[in-house]
């Protein structure tokens, strides 16, 4: 867990370089298939990627909507289980005992 205000730059590079190296490799041989050597079968039509792309988001929103909904409902659920245990507990406490 890191626990600083501000992440620098060294962190970051220090557990994402694999990563970069990785997509850097597969930029360059793909930038290279589809110029130099005209693998013009490469291309992707951006309409597609559009349509993709939207779908993703509608997707992405309504689960964090539906997620959100039930964290509510959780709290609101413990909520009232904390209220009617202080009830109770004062209820309990202010009974006089014979």
């Amino acid at each position: 867990m890191y626990i600083r205000k501000h992440i620098h730059w060294r962190v970051i590079w220090r557990h994402s370089w694999k990563d970069v190296l990785l997509f850097l490799t597969y930029d360059l041989l793909l930038a290279v298939l589809y110029g130099p050597l005209h693998w013009h079968w490469l291309d992707v039509p951006w309409q597609l990627v559009s349509i993709v792309g939207v779908a993703v988001s509608f997707y992405v929103g309504f689960k964090n909507s539906s997620s959100y909904s039930r964290f509510s409902e959780a709290r609101q659920l413990w909520g009232g289980i904390v209220n009617r245990s202080r009830s109770w507990t004062m209820l309990v406490l202010g009974q006089p005992t014979w």
